[in-house]
C-alpha cells in the first residue's frame, strides 16, 4: 500500500506499518440507544438519541465501529473484498473486535448476508470471514440464529 518492497515473508501481502496504521474512531459523542458515533452533540437530542433512533428506524441494539472508512483502513478493506486478500479477515477482524465493549455479553456473531450473484462473483463473504474471526475470539457461535428470530435478509437498493 505504501510502495515500500515487502521484506518479510507472510500470507499478508501488506508491511507490518502501513497493517498498523489504520486508528480507531474519536468520537466525542454516540448515540444512547444505537451507540452511532458523532463529532459533535449537535445530531442528538435532549435525550442523547440519534435521528434514526428518534424515528424508530432502528432494528438492532447497537452498532460498532472501529474506524472511519478512509486511508489505510479502507484499502485494506478493498483488498480483502475486490482483491480476494482473504489473509486481511484476521488482522481487520482484530481491529473490530477491538472496537466491541469487553463488559457487554453477546449471544451470537452473525455476518451481514451478501446477494448471492455478488457472492458468487467474489467467491466468499467477506463479512462473514470477519465474523467468524471475532466470533473465534469472543467464544461465540457465529451465523446462529435463535428459533425466535428472523434472519437478516439484504433489501434491494
Amino acid at each position: 500500500m505504501c510502495g515500500v518492497p515487502l521484506t518479510e515473508i507472510t500470507r499478508i501481502p501488506v508491511c507490518r506499518t502501513c497493517l498498523a496504521k489504520p486508528g480507531p474512531l474519536e468520537a466525542d459523542y454516540f448515540c444512547a440507544s444505537c451507540r452511532t458515533p458523532f463529532l459533535n452533540p449537535f445530531s442528538l437530542d435532549d435525550d442523547g438519541r440519534c435521528s434514526l433512533c428518534r424515528e424508530g428506524a432502528n432494528g438492532f441494539d447497537a452498532a460498532y465501529t472501529y474506524g472511519s472508512f478512509e486511508g489505510e483502513l479502507r484499502e485494506l478493506i478493498h483488498l480483502l473484498k475486490y482483491a480476494r486478500v482473504r489473509t486481511l479477515a484476521k488482522p481487520l477482524a482484530k481491529l473490530l473486535a477491538a472496537a466491541l465493549p469487553l463488559d457487554r455479553s453477546f449471544d451470537v456473531v452473525v455476518p451481514m448476508p451478501m446477494h448471492w450473484r455478488k457472492r458468487w462473483v467474489r467467491g466468499f463473504n467477506q463479512a462473514e470471514l470477519l465474523a467468524k474471526e471475532i466470533a473465534r475470539k469472543r467464544g461465540l457461535p457465529c451465523g446462529m440464529w435463535p428459533e425466535n428470530e428472523k434472519p437478516l435478509r439484504r433489501k434491494p437498493g
